[in-house]
């Protein structure tokens, strides 16, 4: 298997998706011809991916941004972005264009899978997924889901609407997976509960062996609490 070619799809940019990176590298490290194909989510990140290019950690030639951004390729990201509140406009009203309102760069994403001919493609976010299963399809090859989270579970008590529409998304691409990965033990365990025969891997967030620092001895009298989120605020999991 190893020279295989290997479809990695994100709806986000490699600084603003560690866990991506990781497997990236990972499967580089073990022969894999690797592609990944991400879009434009932050600003702050843009820099940032600038740097893990500049510096070797990701090889720029792997990597293209699709969908454009408000740097690079105006046009086409003004463009996705009309559509894509014209496309969630109209799966409100009606149910339909349930795929195409997933994300902004959803249909971006198929396009460039349909064209690549991989032995596996990884899709990486919810809005990902359809883009993986449409490459495997055309090529008659194999697709990957890494659940990152519990993505059913993401949204608040009102945003019902929002949460129907990644159930529908989940339940028409992962039956169609070859193989799932799942960001903890009890994530995985949910999905089993709900796609009954399908066998969600859990692969937890760690890093390499070779970023391990000496243990600084602590006060054990005093409680330390280590709080980690992309985002510091309500229904983040701080209350608890």
């Amino acid at each position: 298997m190893k020279n295989s070619k290997i479809i990695i799809l994100t709806t986000g940019q490699p600084s603003t998706n560690p866990r991506m990176v990781k497997e990236y590298q990972a499967l580089k490290e073990a022969g894999y011809d690797v592609n990944v194909f991400y879009s434009y989510w932050q600003h702050w990140a843009v820099e940032a991916d600038n740097k893990l290019f500049s510096e070797g950690t990701l090889h720029l030639s792997d990597f293209t941004m699709v969908g454009g951004s408000p740097f690079y390729d105006k046009f086409n990201y003004n463009l996705s972005r009309v559509f894509h509140k014209l496309n969630k406009f109209i799966y409100a009203k009606t149910g339909w264009k349930t795929v195409s309102s997933t994300s902004r760069v959803t249909s971006y994403l198929i396009t460039a899978a349909r064209k690549t001919k991989a032995d596996l493609y990884i899709a990486h976010n919810i809005g990902a997924l359809p883009a993986a299963t449409a490459g495997a399809k055309k090529w008659k090859t194999k697709a990957g889901f890494d659940a990152e989270d519990f993505h059913r579970g993401d949204f608040k008590e009102w945003e019902s609407r929002q949460k129907q529409h990644v159930i529908n998304i989940e339940d028409m691409f992962i039956p169609l997976c070859n193989y799932l990965t799942a960001g903890s033990p009890l994530i995985g365990a949910a999905y089993e509960k709900l796609y009954i025969g399908k066998c969600f891997l859990p692969v937890n967030n760690v890093f390499s062996k070779r970023f391990l620092q000496s243990i600084i001895p602590g006060n054990s009298n005093v409680l330390s609490l280590f709080w980690f989120s992309q985002t510091v605020g309500p229904y983040r999991g701080i209350e608890a």
